[in-house]
């Protein structure tokens, strides 16, 4: 099993067919950790895109939240997927529990997203000034790393709407907290959620931003 999780790991193949030998490996090694979190994470972050539902990952994260029940990013991964498939009470309770256990910078995000979907239920967001302090941990950590920079720009998942996503980035541009490569890579996270608002020419501007960065590829190529 482990060679067979490794071969698949490395194999470069379409996504959909990718899918498909994760969820057979799944199958057939229902016990092992490592080849279960791979077909969830392939599906979570790229299925949508090809046609592969997100909650196709829901009972492979069950069977994972039962072997290792304190991993603590499955518990992430169950936040993505219900918050793009689950009602809002769901959706709060697996950010809470995804946000307790994550340690930073995700768990002070993830936290803060509970918030925020709370607030929305009641009728408006928290300032976005609150946003901040995640924003930091982000700065801090993945300054040493970045091929992680493209994540920084999105400030939250998408539980969250693209334009309070949006602003809060601009709040953290405009608190300074963000320098160098990691200011400029934000572009990546700002072209996605300006196109996610139907503002096509602003987040086109914005992804072209990431052009000229000495960034690796594996950032740049977010924004393509």
């Amino acid at each position: 099993r482990e060679r067979l999780w490794l071969e698949t790991r490395e194999r470069a193949l379409p996504v959909p067919e990718k899918i498909e030998i994760w969820k057979a490996l799944a199958s057939r090694f229902s016990d092992y950790p490592p080849v279960l979190m791979s077909a969830a994470d392939l599906i979570i972050h790229a299925g949508p895109l090809y046609g592969v539902p997100i909650t196709d990952a829901q009972p492979l994260l069950d069977r994972l939240d039962d072997l290792v029940p304190d991993h603590a990013d499955t518990k992430f991964h169950i936040a993505m997927v219900a918050s793009q498939s689950a009602s809002t009470e769901v959706v709060i309770r697996a950010l809470d529990v995804a946000g307790a256990a994550a340690g930073p910078p995700w768990g002070a995000t993830l936290t803060f997203e509970g918030r925020v979907v709370r607030a929305l239920q009641r009728g408006g967001p928290p300032p976005v000034s609150e946003g901040a302090a995640a924003g930091r941990q982000f700065a801090t950590i993945f300054a040493g790393d970045p091929t992680m920079v493209q994540f920084v720009g999105f400030s939250m998942t998408s539980a969250i709407p693209a334009s309070y996503r949006l602003a809060v980035l601009e709040e953290q541009r405009k608190q300074g907290i963000y320098a160098g490569d990691i200011l400029a890579g934000t572009s990546s996270g700002e072209g996605h959620l300006r196109i996610a608002m139907g503002d096509w020419d602003g987040g086109l501007q914005a992804l072209r931003r990431l052009e000229p960065l000495s960034l690796p590829m594996a950032a740049r190529a977010a924004g393509s």
